[in-house]
């Protein structure tokens, strides 16, 4: 139960006042029952009626009362008593933290807040090509954390060696990894995506030393597609927007020939064997060696 405060009580009007979300009534009984009861619906915006005996109104009434109960924490200690997390801000960091026992309710010398809750959180975004904060909610395979953005923002800001190496990828940085804890595990370079990014377990660097890259970096390799996912998931790698199309539509997959780089087609037919443009049916091994895609990379998957 909230307890009623005297203190809070104004039966004369002060402009400080005008504004103010609060209670107002004829009698000190109906305030404290307002107060004891949380009865929020009954808050109003309270401002001046200019009638000496009946100080109080709201445009939400029509009528003037005498008495006006305003608590500037009063929406806080309803949340609380609902089981809302309140917090407040220190006066070492400035950050806000959570109340590990019950608030003390000083509003003159701590600044209190309803704990905002966690919208936000830090993906891989392709979009972003690397680290970015989006809203919570959405469906990410790697979620680094959850928090309000403010905290999103500050998990970045601490964790910048993750930050580098995963820009890094998507910079075509070669990525090396190895296991925790192992001694003597090898440094080794990843060969495909590293969808799982995993940070309690692997240690990732972006490899810079000339040295072992000769020793270790061997040019990548590719085959044919088997078959349309296999081109389509390459295609939504270079191109991740183009997972946002309608249900039952195919993407908008552009080719060009080698011979004739002057010449970029669209992919109109996809089959089980090939695909085809508006003048040419295409086989999947005639697709990876007389094409590439539009901007010149490997119509193929790594080997």
């Amino acid at each position: 139960m909230i307890n009623f405060k005297k203190r809070f009580v104004h039966c004369f009007w002060n402009d400080e006042l005008e504004g103010k979300k609060g209670f107002i009534a004829d009698t000190l009984e109906e305030l404290r029952i307002y107060v004891q009861n949380k009865d929020k619906q009954s808050l109003v915006l309270i401002t001046a009626s200019h009638n000496e005996d009946y100080a109080f109104t709201s445009d939400d009434v029509d009528e003037n009362y005498q008495f006006c109960y305003y608590d500037p924490l009063y929406e806080m200690k309803v949340a609380y008593e609902e089981g809302k997390i309140i917090q407040y801000r220190s006066k070492i960091t400035g950050k806000w933290v959570d109340c590990e026992h019950r608030p003390l309710w000083d509003d003159n010398f701590i600044n209190y807040r309803i704990k905002p809750e966690e919208k936000y959180q830090v993906v891989i975004s392709f979009d972003a090509q690397g680290l970015g904060i989006v809203e919570s909610g959405k469906d990410f395979r790697k979620v680094f954390f959850t928090g309000t953005k403010e905290e999103c923002e500050e998990w970045l800001e601490n964790n910048k060696d993750i930050q580098t190496v995963v820009n890094g990828y998507f910079s075509d940085k070669d990525i090396m990894y190895k296991e925790k804890g192992v001694k003597n595990d090898p440094w080794k370079l990843t060969e495909d995506v590293p969808c799982d990014w995993d940070f309690d377990h692997y240690e990732y660097l972006i490899a810079t030393h000339e040295d072992f890259l000769k020793k270790v970096h061997s040019p990548k390799e590719y085959v044919p597609f088997e078959n349309v996912q296999e081109l389509i998931e390459a295609w939504e790698k270079k191109y991740p927007t183009n997972k946002d199309r309608p249900n039952g539509t195919m993407p908008l997959i552009w080719i060009k020939e080698k011979i004739n780089e002057d010449t970029i087609s669209l992919i109109v037919d996809f089959g089980n064997y090939g695909v085809s443009t508006a003048y040419n049916v295409i086989l999947f091994n005639d697709l990876f060696e007389k094409y590439t895609f539009a901007d010149g990379s490997v119509c193929g998957k790594l080997k």
